[in-house]
């Protein structure tokens, strides 16, 4: 870097960390731009490398956030550690137990290193096996163990059981040590104006098409694994296969779980549902067109009947068999969330502020900056810290500042602070979140849109935000939206536990997942704004929970 741009981010940083003296009215009554510029610059600089879970960028990071914590007077509130030993005679000798700003946790790499996928004709005691070629033909999903067998095959239709609709995949049919051939989607989720399709109501149909509760389901009626078919109605399209090995590998690429300019690599916790105990494997589909005509199988008539008449075609399969076999790599990868408090005047319940600090790296010599993924959120998040540490008096009730980790890994960090609620038997009011808030998608040409997910519709914090929001010299245009969990950042599993939430995000833009991501494009006004809304919705939920 050059001398010039670090005196730059040593200046700005020095004028992040000195806020006016406590108690002081004008240190309370806003927020100013000094108040976080200089964190989210030196967040987004070379020195953090990316900022990647795990990595030493991430740990410099993390004791960056902690220090910043420290700075502001908020209680550590995370590992329990042993204090050094006291020097006062009476107690000299003596340990008492402590806490850290950081919770250490253990995240798992795990790396398919091969796998395979054949399917195999008999024909009186002979056999002839077809492999198929990975990630273009098939593509092997997440899964915990390197295992390998061959069994008999079943289609299973959807692979689902919908009791209130009186339909079931899997009545009357044997899957026990089988595997299980299911199709992409739900009955009618081609037709919305079909029997089945008028019968499922909106908010469950990207329910039935998460292929997790396939999985699941599956594993319970003892299926060894699970191949799920992407199937064409135009399957002329892929007569010769050599020809069309590149469509195929893109139509694969569609369906790809993660983006293939971060990492191939799959991240999880080992409580993580998510991570399969049976394989699972997709099928493009050229290669679900050639199984299910080898099989006898129907898909447009499958997809017909279970449309119109709620009927599954489900079927064991006759002289097919299929092998497999999958090589898992696993490996733990030590990480760290940031948590620091304020206690509140009623300390049995509480308000998380929190947002990702990971960001993706270094990759192939680039360094992914994230100014505004996520050095913003974590900025705005310590900016909302200052402010309340400097305020005279306890804040109503507890407020937790958290930077989590591994959220670019799976939503790993915040994840794990819910499953062993580090907040023990405190209720926890509200979560509110920040991803992204220093930037404006390309449409937004006059940078006032701003986008605030909560739970439902009819959720009182929507009112909230837009009373607060006409506080504001200059309003925003605001998308407020349902969120679920189903979601894409840590707000998720506080919406898994139903514990209300507001997600501020202010667009997405070409920079996105790019070493372009830098802070010189980062719209400090806009952020500024986003964190006086947000603000002024925690003084409300304060206010409506004394």
């Amino acid at each position: 870097m050059k001398i010039k741009s670090n005196l730059l981010i040593i200046l700005l940083f020095i004028s992040s960390i000195l806020p006016a003296q406590k108690n002081d009215p004008k240190s309370v009554d806003d927020i100013q731009i000094r108040h976080f510029s200089g964190t989210l610059a030196f967040l987004s600089s070379n020195w953090m490398e990316g900022r990647e879970a795990g990595t030493r960028g991430g740990f410099m990071a993390a004791d960056y956030i902690a220090s910043l914590m420290e700075y502001h007077g908020l209680q550590p509130v995370g590992d329990q550690t042993v204090a050094a030993r006291s020097a006062v005679p009476e107690n000299k000798g003596k340990t008492s137990p402590s806490r850290s700003y950081f919770q250490d946790f253990t995240i798992y790499r795990f790396k398919t290193v091969s796998s395979s996928l054949s399917l195999i004709t008999r024909s009186g005691n002979s056999e002839s096996e077809l492999f198929l070629k990975p990630e273009t033909e098939f593509r092997t999903s997440d899964t915990r163990n390197t295992c390998r067998a061959r069994a008999e095959m079943v289609f299973a239709g959807y692979g689902l059981s919908l009791p209130h609709l009186d339909y079931d995949d899997y009545k009357n049919l044997d899957v026990e040590g089988k595997i299980v051939l299911v199709l992409a989607g739900y009955p009618g989720h081609k037709d919305t104006t079909s029997a089945a399709g008028k019968k499922i109501a909106v908010p469950d149909r990207a329910k039935l098409l998460d292929i997790q509760r396939k999985i699941k389901l599956a594993a319970a009626k003892g299926a060894i694994a699970l191949i799920e078919i992407h199937h064409s109605a135009r399957p002329a399209l892929f007569k010769t296969r050599p020809e069309n090995e590149q469509l195929m590998k893109s139509a694969m690429n569609s369906v790809k779980p993660t983006d293939p300019e971060y990492t191939d690599d799959t991240f999880r916790l080992l409580s993580d549902t998510l991570l399969a105990d049976i394989p699972v494997f997709s099928l493009a589909s050229l290669s679900s067109y050639e199984w299910m005509k080898t099989a006898g199988i129907h898909p447009a008539e499958a997809e017909k009947q279970a449309a119109d008449r709620l009927v599954s075609m489900a079927q064991p399969v006759k002289n097919l068999l299929v092998g497999f076999s999958v090589e898992v790599k696993q490996e733990p990868v030590l990480v760290r969330n940031v948590i620091g408090m304020i206690p509140g005047e009623d300390t049995t319940k509480s308000i998380v502020i929190g947002a990702h600090y990971d960001h993706l790296g270094i990759r192939n010599g680039n360094i992914y900056n994230g100014a505004d993924d996520n050095a913003s959120g974590v900025a705005g998040m310590l900016a909302l810290a200052r402010y309340w540490s400097e305020m005279s008096g306890k804040p109503p009730l507890n407020l937790i500042f958290a930077a989590w980790t591994a959220e670019e890994k799976g939503i790993l960090g915040s994840s794990w602070f819910v499953e062993n609620r580090i907040t023990g038997k405190k209720q926890v009011l509200l979560n509110l979140n920040f991803d992204m808030i220093s930037r404006s998608a390309p449409e937004d040409t006059v940078r006032n849109i701003l986008s605030v997910g909560t739970l439902k519709a009819g959720d009182d914090l929507r009112k909230i935000t837009g009373s607060a929001n006409l506080l504001l010299d200059k309003p925003f245009k605001l998308d407020l939206w349902e969120a679920s969990e189903s979601g894409g950042s840590d707000y998720v599993p506080f919406a898994a536990l139903r514990i209300p939430i507001m997600t501020f995000f202010s667009g997405f833009h070409d920079d996105y997942h790019s070493p372009r991501d830098t802070f010189e494009k980062t719209d400090l006004k806009k952020m500024r704004s986003v964190l006086l809304l947000a603000n002024e919705c925690v003084k409300e939920v304060m206010k409506q929970n004394k």
